[in-house]
């Protein structure tokens, strides 16, 4: 009894008989009762009242039991004030096993138990709370899952942030990944939105600021004294006389592992943001990364499926056009054809109907290779054959077969070229179709007595040449699909200007494959256009002229064939006719052959510079020709320059030409200017 009157816990004993005898002094003082007072049951008058029957059962069935036994119960101090016990009893045994009643401690335990209520009223609070977020994560998941746009998602957004959470500011901004910029999406201050268009992007960096650290760490960013550390980083001013933010919270948003944007809320108070408000935002932020994703994929569908419609729809178009196109002068050919074999035209008519039928045929001939260069184009098979070309001497001949086409409309046709060669490695007559295209579109756009000017020079290490006119220009909204194919300012039945829209589409793609560059400017209906087409230098070139040796440049001046001797063979005389009297026209001397063995007859009997053949002839046809010429054993003739003259068109059938031996390659029906322009170059370097 001495040893538990000075212990600091409670003390209690009992009997067999279930009742108390003993408490230590601690318990009376404890209580503030005599031992009179709580020996027996009385003792339990002093433990509240909603505890007293569980007490008094659990320690009734653990006696019985003769168990050891633990409650916690309210117990009334002297000062009238319930504290919260822990009590544990233990059975009293003799040493031969004879129950002797039990033995009792009780601690106060009421500070353990106020934490515990303490942390259970937290844990309710957080449930609720909890709960109370989820009840406004709900609509707003059901709001941004039907989003259709970005502005509704963002504002849905704002909402629930001003809802939830300490705002003054709310950013929404996107992460692009390439350029490491921040660009700002919607912006909300105390005043109401802000126009971001005058918001600059912001550069992020690894040691930056919050948005930086969001985006790069990948985590919620909280920061406090916010305006501390902005203030000397770049930032954005939503209020000059405003209130600087204390406290700021800056989320990243994701979609599959892929920073996308950051969410960022900003409050004057600091240390306004609690853990609640982190989990929150994190929430919302995972939600609107996948809607804005959403809508962007959406966006891009309808955009795809917007160009799909406009590209079926300019197909549909041009097929209109390529009926009327083809049509249109087919309709005159055969009329004056009708007429000429009725014998009903006088001559100045039948000089009209000749005029027209060439004109209408070599109408259809163009339009034929420009629809055979788009199925290049197309199918990948557009080729040019690259040598070493003199562009001066191409733009002086191309000019001059233009300058008639700007005459019939009494345009000024206003020329430059280069002093000196410019030499790229490409294809002479593909270059000159670059310059035909062009101008004949400056001068089909351009009014009578309206003006084009063309010119061709050097510009660092490449050759420009600009096509500009004073014509009926480009509008906005066609100038940036200007090259592309089936594309028409007016396809409509309406129409001025006949065509099928093709023209641009082939230039570009004959600039891309000489390495060049093309652009196209305007500025706007009624104001001209102008078309810049620049090619790469060859080194060599580049080279002599940085040295000054130009002694290897070619020159642009043209020779006559007078002195030249070309054999032309061809089984059909129609075609051989025509032929012979134009190059004729240009005093070459000509024979003809209408087979292979004639030819070759003709080869044994004299010397010619050129050979002009046809590929397909009966019995033997022009690559057994040129198989033979080339097996020739004497010097004459076997080292003749040779031209395939053929209307097998195809790049595969130009390459054929130009692995059996043939030099250069012509299309039937062929363009006899660009004919004679490589005859007289090949002459001409014969005679060198």
């Amino acid at each position: 009894r001495s040893m538990t009157n000075n212990a600091p816990m409670l003390v209690w004993i009992s009997g067999t008989d279930k009742l108390s005898a003993y408490f230590n002094q601690t318990w009376l003082d404890f209580t503030g009762k005599t031992m009179d007072e709580e020996i027996g049951n009385a003792w339990m008058e002093g433990i509240h009242e909603e505890d007293r029957e569980r007490c008094a059962e659990i320690f009734s069935k653990s006696f019985d039991a003769r168990e050891e036994f633990e409650i916690e119960y309210r117990l009334r101090r002297f000062d009238g004030e319930y504290r919260w016990m822990l009590d544990k009893g233990v059975p009293l045994f003799t040493h031969n096993g004879t129950f002797k009643g039990y033995i009792g401690s009780c601690i106060d335990i009421t500070e353990r138990k106020q934490g515990q209520e303490a942390l259970l009223k937290a844990e309710r609070r957080a449930s609720e709370e909890y709960l109370e977020l989820l009840s406004r994560i709900v609509p707003i998941a059901q709001t941004l899952g039907t989003a259709r746009d970005l502005i509704s998602i963002y504002r849905a957004l704002h909402e629930f942030v001003r809802a939830s959470m300490p705002c003054t500011a709310f950013f929404v901004s996107s992460y692009n990944a390439e350029k490491s910029l921040r660009v700002a999406e919607y912006v909300w201050g105390e005043g109401g939105e802000v126009d971001i268009s005058v918001l600059p992007p912001m550069p992020l960096t690894e040691d930056g600021g919050p948005n930086s650290q969001a985006i790069f760490q990948k985590k919620s960013v909280v920061v406090n004294r916010f305006w501390d550390l902005m203030k000397t980083r770049p930032h954005v001013v939503l209020q000059e006389d405003g209130i600087d933010p204390n406290s700021s919270l800056v989320v990243p948003m994701a979609v599959m592992s892929r920073i996308i944007g950051t969410l960022e809320v900003q409050a004057y108070q600091d240390n306004a943001f609690t853990n609640e408000h982190i989990i929150a935002l994190e929430m919302v932020g995972n939600l609107a990364a996948v809607a804005i994703e959403n809508v962007r994929l959406l966006q891009v569908e309808a955009d795809a499926r917007e160009t799909a419609e406009a590209a079926n729809q300019a197909k549909d178009e041009f097929l209109s056009v390529l009926s009327h196109e083809l049509r249109t002068p087919l309709n005159s050919i055969l009329g004056w054809v009708r007429m000429l074999r009725a014998g009903v035209l006088d001559k100045e008519r039948t000089e009209k109907a000749v005029e027209v039928i060439e004109r209408n045929s070599l109408l259809q001939n163009n339009l034929i290779e420009d629809l055979l260069d788009v199925s290049r184009i197309i199918s990948g098979k557009m080729r040019i054959e690259k040598e070493a070309v003199d562009l001066v001497r191409v733009f002086d001949y191309a000019i001059e077969v233009l300058r008639p086409v700007a005459a019939q409309k009494n345009i000024l046709f206003k020329t430059a070229a280069a002093e000196n060669s410019l030499i790229i490695s490409g294809d002479a007559m593909r270059f000159q179709q670059i310059i035909v295209n062009l101008v004949q579109n400056a001068v089909k756009f351009t009014a009578e007595e309206g003006r084009v000017d063309v010119s061709l020079a050097r510009r660092g290490e490449f050759a420009r040449l600009v096509v500009k006119d004073n014509g009926i220009g480009i509008s906005e909204e066609i100038l940036p699909f200007i090259f592309e194919r089936f594309r028409q300012a007016d396809s409509s039945t309406k129409r001025a200007f006949s065509g099928l829209g093709l023209g641009l589409t082939i230039v570009r793609n004959l600039v891309e494959l000489h390495g060049g560059t093309i652009t196209a400017e305007s500025a706007g209906e009624g104001h001209g256009a102008t078309f810049i087409v620049e090619i790469p230098l060859t080194k060599d070139f580049l080279k002599d002229a940085a040295s000054g040796d130009e002694t290897q440049m070619l020159s642009a001046e043209t020779f006559a064939l007078a002195g030249a001797r070309i054999l032309l063979v061809d089984d059909d005389v129609e075609s051989l006719v025509p032929l012979q009297l134009f190059l004729e026209k240009e005093k070459a001397g000509i024979v003809t052959a209408t087979s292979a063995k004639d030819a070759l007859e003709k080869l044994s009997q004299e010397n010619f510079h050129i050979l002009i053949t046809d590929i397909g002839m009966p019995h033997s046809d022009g690559y057994d020709l040129i198989a033979r010429v080339r097996q020739l054993q004497t010097e004459q003739n076997a080292f003749i320059t040779a031209i395939a003259l053929t209307a097998y068109a195809s790049s595969d059938d130009r390459r054929r030409a130009l692995a059996s031996g043939f030099q250069e390659h012509f299309a039937k029906p062929v363009d006899y200017d660009e004919l004679l322009l490589a005859v007289k170059r090949i002459y001409e370097e014969s005679r060198k």
